[in-house]
């Protein structure tokens, strides 16, 4: 029975023990063992935990003595970029952010790495394993709001792969080191020095935030000064930093010479804060004062350590470089310090601007970039063909996605990209029209779009006065070239080579300066076509002269208006015959047709079509606030849109003097609805806010018939008969459908 006993005390006291471990962890401790496997508690009684759930890149292997891993991140060779980033979800607040590398000859190269330490999108320092091997970096940084921040670490070219064995969070207190995270900073450490410990480092528990507190080094006068120590209570009220009743039980104190100095190296010139702690130890009669001083600049006259044994601090933003030598002059008494902070403040860089990053991310997904595109496309360094500004935040300057096949229509996403200077789509497989909105890239300077199987018309740009190149050569576009491209001031080189281009050139593209390209073509020429059109016929009569004529030539004319006239007769008997045909359909249609009219008031329209209904916010975007009118008609202009899946459209808007009221407005919809003929365009979706009626109808880039027959392009090119035929059979066929 006493067996049992002691056995029962004996595991109550292991799961005691095992209790404890699990709540040992203060809140918000992260330690992440980077290539573990398995989770452990060390013999501080932290916990760690493998890496694998905060990267997904990198590779795991195991240091010489089989006591620790490490995540080495190879170098790739197919982009400038190698940026591999651990996630961390923190909180609100004050935070410690500590890394370790380890290399160790890990991969028996004996080639340590050299690599850069960034957070989000701010480089923080070098890491270079060859000059210290392990190197430890930490990080003291406020987080406003709960937010993933990024720590990454990013190769340098030739320098190897970057490695890392240890990776740990510390939440610290909330108001603690304010001096220098105001605005977007951070810190760096330099050094933290427990003034008066000469044996070994402190850290947790007996700092609660797990800070490294180092044996007292690089002072001087090492031979005149001694170390304190005090075992007793020490008010630390108003010490916002909060260090450790420990760090603050031991001082360094001056013996003959009347002075205490450390020394630290700079790698860099810049902004330093220093944190210097004060506690009197010694019961005294009279107070010890000091003056402080920073690379011989007088910080603070006449400092006056409290009585009491209460702590106080100072805290000094300085400028510096190489080198940074706090004093303390001793007054009337010897001076001492309990305790020494040294940070570099770090500027970190705002996000690149966020509407291009989304830009950039719907383009990544649209065309499903296989390329490393993660995280800030321009820091801490761009993108593969991507350049930015340097201002802050960063703006894209500068796309490169040249040969790297682009499958779709050219999106109109591209014209939101605002500040773009040169954009490169050369030699991928993208169709369709040239969106108008890229006439929106007002600060635009290179355009290429050649090599690629673009149709349509060449868009009316008149809003690019920085173009200095447009490249559209060997593509599939047709009609004439834009006159108004000869009102792009800048404009050096129009390259259009090898597409279905008609028409004379403008003449405004005739002076000099201006390198045209235009070999390739259909039929176009800098005076007119070499093979004109044939004019309409003329079913007048026709006054020959035969003196001024030979017969040859009478009977070619006579001939020609022969069969033209029997081209016009056969058009429009095809066209008498289909109307025919549609005069003797059956009820059915009518009685549909008064169907609509008679319920159009009574019942819900969406009840009565399978058009969409779009809301009107949807469409003020898709039109940009309805920028660009393409046309105009009896219900109202036109505007050119596009929809969030990159579909360009038609939106008509009624106007004030538009024949609909609202029921007639429902019956056209639900009668246009119904209509789907290959020569009919076909409509979208309506829209009806207030007093506000749209349709919205698939935008037909090539115009309109009465513009190819009448209009600008008619004084271009002109419609051959067979097309007319071809057009008047296909509006007949849509009819009688």
């Amino acid at each position: 029975m006493e067996y049992i006993r002691v056995w029962l005390m004996l595991l109550y006291m292991v799961l005691l023990t095992n209790v404890i471990n699990v709540v040992a962890d203060p809140e918000g401790f992260l330690s992440l063992a980077c290539g573990a496997s398995t989770a452990f508690v060390d013999k501080l009684n932290i916990s760690w935990i493998p890496d694998k759930n905060y990267i997904s890149t990198g590779s795991v292997s195991v240091l010489a003595n089989g006591n620790k891993s490490v995540r080495y991140f190879p170098q790739p060779t197919s982009t400038l970029r190698s940026l591999n980033c651990y996630q961390l979800d923190l909180q609100g607040g004050v935070h410690l952010i500590r890394a370790t590398f380890t290399y160790h000859n890990y991969d028996s190269s004996q080639l340590p790495p050299h690599f850069h330490v960034v957070l989000n999108q701010t480089i923080i320092s070098s890491v270079n394993l060859s000059s210290q091997d392990p190197w430890v970096e930490e990080l003291v940084w406020s987080a406003t709001y709960p937010a993933s921040t990024y720590f990454c670490l990013l190769a340098i070219p030739n320098g190897g792969a970057p490695v890392i064995s240890s990776l740990e969070v510390r939440p610290l207190p909330w108001s603690s080191y304010k001096i220098g995270l105001t605005g977007s900073k951070l810190l760096q450490k330099l050094s933290r020095i427990n003034c008066g410990e000469d044996f070994q480092t402190l850290r947790y528990p007996a700092d609660p935030y797990d800070r490294i507190w180092d044996i007292d080094h690089n002072y001087s006068p090492v031979l005149s000064s001694i170390s304190l120590s005090f075992d007793g209570y020490i008010n630390e009220t108003g010490v916002e930093e909060e260090p450790p009743l420990a760090v603050l039980q031991s001082a360094r104190l001056a013996l003959n010479l009347n002075y205490i100095a450390y020394l630290t190296n700079l790698a860099e010139t810049g902004s330093y804060i220093v944190i210097a702690y004060f506690v009197e130890l010694q019961n005294s009669t009279t107070q010890t004062v000091m003056n402080i001083l920073v690379n011989s600049n007088l910080q603070s006259s006449n400092y006056i350590i409290p009585e009491n044994f209460t702590a106080s601090e100072r805290n000094f933003t300085v400028e510096a470089s190489s080198l940074l030598n706090f004093t303390l002059q001793g007054m009337h008494s010897p001076p001492l310090i309990n305790a020494l902070e040294i940070y570099r403040i770090v500027d970190l860089l705002r996000r690149t601007d966020g509407t291009q990053v989304n830009t950039l991310n719907a383009i990544r997904s649209s065309y499903s970039i296989q390329q490393d595109w993660e995280y800030d496309p321009c820091l801490p360094v761009p993108w593969k063909g991507v350049k930015c500004s340097s201002g802050s935040p960063p703006l894209i300057t500068s796309l490169d996605l040249s040969d790297s096949n682009l499958i779709g229509t050219l999106l109109p996403a591209f014209g939101d990209l605002a500040d773009l200077k040169t954009l490169n789509l050369q030699v991928n497989k993208l169709s369709g029209s040239i969106p108008y909105v890229l006439d929106d890239l007002s600060m635009l300077e290179v355009m290429n779009l050649s090599s690629n199987i673009l149709d349509g018309l060449i868009p009316a740009f008149t809003s690019l006065p920085s173009l200095e190149i447009l490249d559209l050569e060997n593509n599939i576009l047709f009609g004439p070239i834009p006159a108004s491209l000869g009102g792009l001031s800048k404009l050096q080189r129009l390259n259009v080579q090898n597409n279905n281009l008609s028409g004379p050139v403008p003449s405004s593209l005739k002076r000099d300066g201006l390198n045209l390209e235009i070999s390739g073509n259909l039929c176009i020429e800098f005076t007119s076509c070499t093979s004109p059109a044939p004019a309409s016929p003329q079913l007048a009569p026709v006054n020959i002269s035969a003196s001024s004529m030979s017969h040859k030539n009478q009977v070619g004319i006579i001939a020609g208006i022969a069969i033209a006239c029997v081209m016009a007769i056969i058009g429009v008997g095809v066209f008498a015959f289909f109307l025919f045909k549609r005069k003797h359909k059956g009820e059915t249609t009518k009685s549909f047709s008064y169907d609509v009219r008679s319920v159009g008031s009574n019942l819900d329209i969406k009840n009565w079509t399978k058009a969409k209904q779009f809301p009107w916010h949807e469409l003020v975007t898709a039109s940009k606030k309805f920028k660009h009118e393409i046309g105009k008609g009896s219900f109202g202009p036109v505007y050119l849109g596009s929809l969030v899946n990159g579909q360009q459209v038609a939106i008509k808007m009624g106007s004030n003097s538009s024949p609909f009221n609202s029921t007639s407005f429902e019956n056209e919809v639900i009668l246009l609805s119904q209509v789907h003929h290959q020569n009919l365009v076909s409509l979208l979706g309506y829209c009806e806010k207030s007093k506000k009626q749209l349709l919205v109808y698939e935008y037909m880039a090539n115009g309109s018939l009465l513009d190819h027959l009448y209009g600008s392009r008619a004084q271009h090119q002109r419609l051959d008969w067979k097309t007319r035929v071809q057009i008047v059979v296909g509006a007949a066929t849509g009819i009688d459908s």
